[in-house]
């Protein structure tokens, strides 16, 4: 669970710096390990790769993602995660939507978020990346424009973060707590 965790926050960290090259190479690691994970862990993979597809507008890959994970969803029906199922609804509808009309369609998703806090994939989720995320799309920016502002705003006497600067989700993670069994 420790190199997953390490992995997942190497891709966190590129996608607010916008090496979307790194986060693919990273989330390569993540889906090498993801048998030995338990499901949730895939899943949220998974979601960090939508992520990355939005974040990089490469439209053509994220279309092939929704289709993929459509099938996939259909074959493991009892597996899967009501929350999970709901989020590829809403970002296939987002991808859809004319720009003028996203932010609201964003608002209405959000607000229903806390009928999933006992599904896994919604905890695991929130707790690394997707609060953020989903507030970036409200505030009409990218994820690093989102944190980066945050970061900015929190420490606004302190020196500019250097392209090495290291950033973390805004919800602190017990994670490893929780998995290390």
């Amino acid at each position: 669970h420790l190199t997953a965790l390490c992995f997942i926050y190497f891709v966190i960290n590129n996608l607010v710096l916008e090496a979307y090259h790194k986060v693919q190479f990273y989330l390569r690691r993540l889906y090498n390990m993801s048998k030995s994970l338990d499901g949730h862990y895939q899943r949220l993979f998974e979601i960090l790769e939508f992520i990355l597809h939005f974040e990089s507008e490469n439209l053509f890959a994220l279309k092939n993602l929704f289709k993929s994970n459509r099938r996939k969803v259909k074959k493991q029906k009892q597996t899967q995660s009501i929350f999970y199922k709901q989020l590829l609804h809403f970002l296939e509808q987002y991808s859809e939507t004319e720009e003028s009309q996203k932010r609201q369609l964003v608002l209405e998703f959000s607000k229903d978020l806390k009928q999933y806090e006992k599904d896994g994939t919604y905890k695991l989720s929130s707790e690394l990346i997707l609060h953020d995320w989903i507030s970036a799309l409200i505030n009409g920016r990218s994820y690093g424009q989102e944190l980066k502002g945050r970061k900015k705003s929190a420490s606004s006497h302190q020196k500019k973060p250097s392209k090495e600067t290291i950033y973390f989700p805004s919800h602190p993670t017990n994670i490893l707590m929780q998995n290390s069994h």
